[in-house]
């Protein structure tokens, strides 16, 4: 009896030692549990929550992520109670995830509502009981949340025609037909761009086709719409609406107002001078000035290039020859006033014009029927002319300076400071700044050495209101405006003004007697003149130009002039008494040869 007793003892401390095996781990061994096992040798066996694999998340809709993952089990095979989830932003930051998402999920999904936007990643823990706990999931591949509308960003390309997108206006240039087509860089910084789409032409579309379409292609854009084309004279004024959408499939949408500008541009009115234009001082280039009124664009496309442009020819003496094509010189896209200079060779004739365009490609010309005669300065004409031995400028203080460079004679002398001529503002070519030297007609008078005697020429300008003398039909009869004259028979020559405003030229000694040459009478009328003898040795011939215009041929004898020592500017040298001259000089230039009959005129011409 007493064995028997014992039994139920045994089986009751067996039972007890099996239920304190099953008492829950503490916190520090939650990842396993242990089980005795009766019979065998009672090893001790360890059971884990395994690792749940990698889950899915995909977006249900914008902001709405469903998780997936398969099922997991204990170690030994026990189903485990349900699951946690948990989400990642991309910095890192760990949260759990909410909804029908949140807490312990006995499922193997579930959809996370109203998730914040923002990029996500999403992991799974499998848990047992109330404590087991095992390993979390490889993290799920990135999902996006978002509920943020894209950007529209539009561009406009042409096929054909002319067309400018301003903001939201498209502008067209309705006189002609054209094609075009709207391109939309959507831009979103979560899911992408996704597509853009354009929806009928809406309002008065008359001359307009387009279908509407929506446009995927390529993947993140831009994305071109199907062609918009237009008809010649079309005016209509219609919209069309155009969405731009995002990969998570949210959307903004614009309107687009069609509009016609076929008005060109108005004002801009070119200005330039009429005439001769000169470099400031010697040179081989001059500055013109342009200058163009402001303009506008009451078509409305707004006013985008202005474009200045001339055309030479040229310049032989004072006759332009054919102009050639028109050359851009300056643009600008301002609207108000513009003035510029233009820098143009000498020996040049020159015109301008002033293009104004704006955005659809109308444009407006201002032209001007104004020629430009770009001349050299007479000082870097004479000064650039061969065999030149003399030039007396009188545009320095002093008045007697020669100013020929590496000219043979010698400056200019008076026999007191009361006989120089005065400097005087009044000069022959107003666009060159200077002196000339005024003669009283009394006393003032220039001598130089003479450097002149075979063939030669000699060049002034004068100009006198009654500074003649003498009635006579030799050179000698008058006052003297360059004159090297000895009294007598002898081998000398000068240039005198008459009375009556004739101009004589001649040289002396042609077997025994004198040969003069008499322009015109009337020059002595307070206008400036150009005057130019030659003499050629060879023949004898002796000419006398007036303004560029030969007034006769004399001819004389062939010997060398030599008579006098000197030549004087203002008188006879003879000084006869009242043989001076009253008047201005200017430009008094003396070369030891015969100048053409071109290069005379070309300094004449040149002065004008």
């Amino acid at each position: 009896m007493r064995r028997l007793a014992a039994a139920p003892l045994v089986v009751g401390a067996l039972v007890a030692a099996l239920v304190g095996t099953l008492v829950m781990p503490s916190p520090s061994s939650e990842a396993f549990w242990s089980a005795r096992t009766t019979g065998g040798s009672s090893a001790a066996q360890a059971t884990t929550v395994q690792r749940v694999g990698t889950p899915t998340a995909t977006v249900a809709t914008q902001n709405d992520v469903t998780v997936s993952w398969s099922a997991t089990t204990l170690s030994d095979g026990t189903a485990v109670s349900g699951y946690t989830v948990a989400r990642t932003d991309g910095s890192g930051t760990t949260v759990a995830a909410t909804g029908s998402c949140g807490g312990t999920v006995v499922a193997t999904s579930c959809t996370e509502a109203d998730v914040p936007d923002g990029r996500w990643t999403y992991t799974v823990v499998a848990r047992f009981a109330a404590s087991w706990v095992g390993p979390a999931s490889a993290a799920s591949a990135t999902v996006v949340a978002d509920t943020v509308a894209p950007t529209n960003a539009f561009t406009v390309s042409v096929t054909t025609g002319r067309a400018s997108l301003q903001g939201t206006t498209l502008w067209y240039r309705g006189a002609g037909n054209g094609e075009l087509r709207i391109v939309n860089a959507v831009s979103d910084a979560l899911s992408g761009p996704g597509s853009s789409s354009t929806g009928a032409l809406a309002g008065t579309a008359t001359g307009w086709s387009h279908i509407p379409t929506n446009v995927s292609a390529p993947a993140g854009g831009p994305f071109a719409s199907a062609p918009f084309t237009w008809e010649p004279g079309t005016s209509t004024a219609p919209t069309t609406d155009i969405v731009g959408f995002d990969v998570a499939g949210n959307q903004v949408a614009t309107r687009i107002q069609l509009r016609d500008d076929s008005t060109p541009p108005s004002g801009g009115a070119i200005g330039y001078p009429a005439g001769t234009v000169r470099p400031s001082s010697p040179g081989s280039s001059a500055s013109v000035p342009v200058n163009a009124a402001s303009v506008a664009d009451a078509g409305g496309s707004g006013v985008v290039d202005r474009v200045f442009q001339r055309r030479t020819a040229t310049l032989t003496g004072d006759t332009c020859g054919a102009f050639g094509g028109w050359s851009q010189i300056a643009s600008t896209a301002v609207t108000f006033d513009v003035a510029f200079n233009d820098t143009v060779g000498t020996g040049t004739c020159v015109q301008y014009r002033h293009l104004v365009e704006d955005a659809v490609g109308n444009v407006r010309e201002a032209a001007s029927s104004n020629v430009v005669k770009v001349k050299p300065t007479s000082q870097s004409v004479v000064a650039g002319t061969a065999n030149l031995v003399d030039s007396f400028r009188f545009d320095s203080s002093n008045l007697l300076a020669n100013s020929a460079s590496g000219a043979s004679g010698r400056p200019g002398t008076t026999t007191s400071s009361s006989t120089r001529p005065s400097a005087s503002s009044d000069v022959p070519f107003v666009a060159e700044p200077g002196t000339s030297a005024f003669f009283d007609g009394t006393d003032d008078f220039v001598r130089t050495q003479r450097t002149i005697q075979d063939s030669f020429t000699i060049e002034l300008w004068f100009r006198s209101d009654n500074g003649g003398k003498g009635i006579g039909s030799q050179w000698y009869n008058g006052a003297g405006l360059v004159d090297a004259e000895v009294g007598g028979v002898a081998n000398d020559f000068g240039i005198a003004l008459m009375a009556d405003g004739r101009v004589l030229a001649g040289v002396g000694n042609h077997n025994g007697t004198d040969r003069t040459i008499a322009s015109q009478a009337g020059l002595a009328n307070n206008v400036w003149h150009h005057v130019v003898m030659t003499r050629n040795q060879t023949n004898g011939v002796v000419e006398l130009w007036i303004d560029g215009v030969s007034v006769g041929t004399v001819t004389a004898g062939t010997q060398s002039l030599t008579a006098s020592a000197s030549i004087d500017l203002g008188r006879l040298q003879t000084n006869v008494a009242g043989q001076y001259y009253r008047g201005n000089l200017d430009e008094v230039a003396m070369y030891s040869r015969v100048l053409s009959a071109s290069e005379i005129q070309t300094h004449f011409a040149n002065a004008r």
